[in-house]
């Protein structure tokens, strides 16, 4: 009978061993929180220059679940928008830190891509016009004028100045004669 007693206390031993281990729980990645960029974070500078582009970063999340030592992994090729990128990816962008095994928050690396592409600009615009003057005998300008699409809302004449001067045409024996010109033109705007 103290052979069946001793079998049952190493059994009920051996029980409690194995329910005391731990529970592992499954590690996690941090997780964005918070943090977006818009079109109004375009840097003034890089837009005026027409650069566009994808920059991918590395970076860190810290167990505070802030981000730190950001840097380029593959630019966009202008240095305005990798700078940008990083500078609002640390300052806006929180997560949830990501968590080792027993559940702590551990430094996780992460990768981002962003790109930037200006606003759609309207298509460019071809205007084609024709302009007819006269250049008279003293090399002033006459009548003068333009048919066809001329571009909208602009100033721009492109009839010559009355206060213009020419070399006048010249008939055979040498004499000025009136002339009338036509030139054709086509501009393109953007």
């Amino acid at each position: 009978m103290t052979s069946l007693v001793r079998s049952t206390v190493l059994v009920s031993a051996m029980v409690t061993l194995v329910s005391a281990a731990p529970v592992r729980a499954q590690p996690t990645d941090a997780q964005l929180t918070e943090g977006s960029i818009t079109d109004d974070d375009y840097p003034p500078e890089a837009a005026r220059l027409g650069s566009e582009g994808t920059v991918l970063m590395i970076f860190n999340v810290q167990t505070d679940g802030r981000v730190e030592e950001c840097r380029t992994f593959r630019s966009s090729g202008s240095p305005l928008l990798d700078m940008q990128s990083c500078a609002l990816v640390r300052e806006r962008f929180r997560y949830t830190p990501a968590r080792d095994a027993r559940g702590n928050p551990v430094v996780a690396t992460k990768r981002q891509q962003i790109t930037w592409r200006l606003p759609d600009t309207p298509a460019p615009q071809l205007f084609d016009y024709t302009v007819t003057f006269t250049l008279n005998t003293d090399g002033s300008t006459g009548s003068c004028t333009v048919t066809g699409q001329q571009l909208p809302g602009e100033s721009y004449d492109p009839c010559p100045r009355p206060s213009a001067r020419f070399i006048p045409a010249t008939n055979a024996s040498g004499a000025a004669v009136a002339r009338t010109y036509t030139y054709r033109s086509q501009l393109t705007a953007r």
